[in-house]
């Protein structure tokens, strides 16, 4: 009921994290795109998949060898890399406590690091929490080639900070604080 009412008010694709949810995104007369959930390694993967965002994993130029099989293929150029999914949120022992939250706070390292946390929450309890890297990975000063389009996640960011960094992102601006390349220029291997 949910996509019949955004298709209705204009929306024609939809990021899926999973092969369910290109399903449903297919039932509602949404274009499919696949998100990097379904961590698209290889081109045999992208030619399967619609409109696949390649895994942040990869490097350039095997994005670049996914994209160049002929494949409509995207790269994340922006955004706060999740690095763990828990049913038990982390926040639930701290002072504040998980009720007192607002589904969104941090939690610290032993450097002192602060790690960005959000709940998901059905009916007043968490359903799961969403831990992200502490820096976001930056990619959209730099030239992805080969690639139909580009995705910026926000997710812990504000109206003012997402306004700021799409506007870096149109002019193609060098981050002006901490970033990560993540693995685009080195690889996993």
């Amino acid at each position: 009921q949910e996509l019949a009412i955004l298709k209705a008010a204009g929306v024609k694709n939809a990021l899926c994290p999973d092969l369910g949810a290109v399903q449903i995104a297919r039932a509602a007369g949404l274009e499919p795109y696949g998100d990097f959930g379904l961590n698209v390694f290889n081109s045999r993967t992208a030619h399967l998949l619609p409109h696949p965002l390649a895994s942040f994993e990869l490097r350039q130029e095997d994005v670049n060898r996914l994209a160049a099989n002929g494949n409509d293929v995207g790269a994340l150029v922006y955004g706060h890399l999740p690095l763990m999914l828990t049913r038990n949120c982390p926040l639930a022992n701290s002072p504040k406590g998980c009720l007192n939250c607002k589904h969104a706070g941090k939690i610290r390292d032993r450097k002192g690091v602060e790690f960005p946390v959000h709940c998901t929450r059905f009916e007043g309890k968490t359903v799961y929490s969403e831990v992200f890297n502490s820096v976001p990975l930056v990619l959209f000063d730099r030239p992805v080639s080969n690639v139909d389009f580009g995705v910026l996640r926000f997710s812990v960011e504000n109206a003012v900070e997402t306004q700021a960094i799409l506007d870096a992102a149109v002019r193609h601006e060098k981050p002006h604080s901490d970033c990560t390349r993540g693995l685009f220029l080195r690889g996993v291997l």
